[in-house]
């Protein structure tokens, strides 16, 4: 499926492997699946040794999985590697279509050998494909070994359940999920009202960021965190009087710290503070710093009831104004910009700007074009550059590393597509983007289009609202 890697991740213990068995069921089931006209991408670690090690390899590759075949054993049961895996996949799962599809799980169970004391039946909460029968006498369990015709018949019985869950998959990606919403890790006090929170937007089918715990104690947390939030169309912050924890790396507490970045990528935020509370000193100064623009306070008697009525009214109001993408057709932006601020054009320049602002829209719902990176060919460039323009629904004159004469020659192609390939339908949208570095004669010309974005220091997305706006007026507006 477009949507993953993967389309089965096999979980199972090294031991359970001694004799091919594993090896075995991995070959049949592709078989099977290939048969009843599934042609499945099936991913297991074939490199398993007997230490519980969870790489970033296997971390990634269930995240890129559809569904997950879990090979259960008394090995299996007792694996932390296993057990992991099976914690994890149902934590991406929910944050990339749901674990649970109306009756569906998107994880079956394979039971090779019983548990002691049927230890595996509650995992997932289903019977699963039990590859042994008990005696009826000493209740030992007798075995499907490869060459059995009893284990091809189960294989065959697996295959055909995996293939009506990858098929309804396949199905829900035709009508995406709705966005995600960041949820703020909060002070242990307040954790069950932001699970409540959590499972409210889940039910309602939002996906919820971040996906796992933030690594608090790593120098990765700030790009974890950014990552989480890169297509949260808002934040939820859930306070009291804690300060909540200082990460390793930081001067102040991963409350203040997550509301700062929301507040720089310029997200929509709710922020309930816990009735007679008053924000920890250092939060509420993030608080202050932070802009008025897109947030909602909630303080006084309101309960985490009325949090859920006002984040209901919210994303309603984002999705009516195009805030939240519809799944329909995107608007396009075109970021015209000289080749020295493109990323990847191996060009003199720095390109991380261009790339900050592409990246941003990208994640509001908008697809951002750049002018090719590496064509040198001056015909092919300017053909591509009408044609961007006369598709675009939108357009940024981006002037950052590129000299006067190169801007002004932008302005009067823009000029003249108005009056030409744009006569009867106009920008939704014009807006001059202003980066580094600064020089005198960028400020000659910031009444040149309607709207004017300066970002000569950090990128800051709260400057784009007035241009968004128009924007969404437009989606609206369109049938």
């Amino acid at each position: 499926m477009a949507s993953f890697r993967n389309d089965i991740f096999i979980s199972y213990a090294h031991a359970d492997n001694g004799n091919g068995w594993v090896d075995a069921f991995h070959t049949r089931l592709e078989n099977w699946l290939g048969i009843l006209g599934v042609t499945a991408r099936i991913w297991r670690d074939t490199k398993l040794t007997g230490g519980d090690v969870f790489t970033d390899e296997i971390l990634d590759q269930l995240k890129q999985s559809a569904l997950l075949i879990s090979i259960l054993s008394p090995n299996g049961m007792h694996s932390n590697w296993c057990e992991k895996e099976r914690q994890r996949f149902e934590l991406y799962a929910e944050a990339n279509g749901g674990f649970r599809i109306g009756n569906i799980l998107r994880a079956l169970k394979v039971v090779m050998t019983p548990a002691s004391n049927d230890a595996h039946r509650p995992v997932f909460g289903t019977i699963g494909y039990e590859f042994f029968e008990k005696d009826r006498q000493t209740g030992r369990p007798d075995h499907y070994l490869p060459s059995d015709a009893r284990f091809d018949k189960q294989v065959d019985r697996l295959a055909q359940e995996s293939r009506t869950i990858l098929q309804t998959l396949a199905s829900a990606e035709l009508h995406p999920s709705k966005p995600a919403v960041y949820v703020a890790e909060v002070s242990s006090d307040l954790e069950p009202d932001r699970t409540r929170i959590v499972e409210q937007l889940r039910a309602w089918g939002y996906r919820v960021a971040p996906i796992e715990p933030l690594p608090i104690h790593s120098p990765a947390l700030r790009a974890s965190i950014e990552s989480a939030m890169g297509e949260a169309v808002m934040s939820v912050h859930l306070l009291s009087d804690k300060r909540g924890a200082i990460p390793d790396e930081e001067n102040e507490s991963i409350i203040a710290l997550q509301y700062e970045l929301a507040n720089a990528r310029g997200l929509d935020r709710i922020v309930w503070v816990l009735p007679n509370a008053q924000p920890h000193a250092s939060v509420e100064a993030a608080l202050q710093a932070g802009s008025a623009n897109g947030l909602e306070r909630l303080e006084g008697l309101n309960t985490i009831e009325d949090v859920k009525e006002i984040l209901a009214a919210k994303l309603k109001g984002l999705d009516e104004r195009g805030g939240i993408p519809s799944g329909g057709p995107k608007l396009n932006i075109y970021l015209v910009c000289h080749e020295r601020d493109l990323p990847l054009s191996g060009a003199a320049g720095d390109g991380a700007n261009a790339l900050k602002l592409k990246s941003f829209l990208d994640s509001r719902g908008f697809c951002a074009w750049l002018p090719p990176a590496n064509v040198t060919n001056p015909r092919v460039r300017e053909k591509d550059h009408r044609e961007t323009l006369k598709m675009s629904e939108a357009v940024i004159l981006y002037w950052g590393a590129s000299d006067e004469a190169w801007f002004r020659g932008a302005l009067r192609e823009l000029t003249k597509a108005r009056s030409t390939t744009r006569r009867n339908r106009p920008f939704a949208a014009e807006a001059i983007y202003l980066s580094p570095p600064p020089r005198q004669e960028k400020g000659m010309y910031r009444t040149h289009l309607d709207l004017l974005i300066e970002q000569f220091n950090d990128f800051q997305p709260e400057d784009l609202r007035p241009f968004l706006n128009r924007l969404r007026k437009t989606k609206t507006s369109t049938p």
